[in-house]
């Protein structure tokens, strides 16, 4: 379950031509945090400053699962109609021992989110490889070159799961182990 992420505000400048586009927003959101979004409106791309979470009677909904997506009326009319890309330079997921794990890659990633009423969730899929032994769970995370016809709507759920991620990185963990 993705509660937490990471922007690197300087590494948003290329997108400061986007109608709505502000540096007015924390580095570290969470539940609750206004974070920019990019969406599609009147078939025009913008950045809206939205919520984490979707506030239902006493409690947020952070994420939504691409396996079932299509199958949730609360997630449906989102899917089909409120897609929203979130900016992230890092994400974290909480391992077994309640330890947060911060994983990054090389530039921005574009996690895939739904919103409506001025929230969005990030939808999460299995997590890739590098994840796995961590936790169960992660963002979908789109490849650049697709955030366009995913806002579009012209992405479907098959799509989506097929997509990959590799290279992700634990910040604080090497690539060898040692015993001493």
């Amino acid at each position: 379950m993705c509660r937490r992420y990471r922007i690197d505000k300087d590494s948003l400048n290329k997108f400061d031509s986007i109608p709505g586009f502000h540096k007015d927003f924390q580095e570290e959101i969470t539940e609750g945090s206004i974070a920019p979004a990019l969406i599609l409106e009147k078939g025009h791309y913008r950045i809206r400053a939205l919520s984490f979470g979707f506030d239902i009677v006493q409690k947020r909904v952070l994420n939504a699962r691409i396996e079932t997506i299509d199958q949730k009326d609360f997630f449906l009319a989102s899917f089909k109609e409120r897609r929203c890309v979130l900016f992230c330079s890092s994400f974290f997921e909480t391992d077994g021992n309640g330890i947060d794990r911060e994983f990054f890659s090389d530039g921005i990633l574009y996690l895939a989110g739904l919103y409506k009423d001025g929230e969005f969730a990030i939808i999460t899929t299995k997590p890739e490889e590098e994840i796995a032994f961590y936790h169960k769970r992660m963002p979908l995370i789109l490849p650049r070159d697709h955030v366009r016809s995913y806002l579009e709507g012209k992405t479907t759920k098959e799509d989506l799961l097929s997509y990959r991620t590799k290279g992700l990185k634990v910040v604080g963990e090497s690539d060898q182990m040692t015993l001493f």
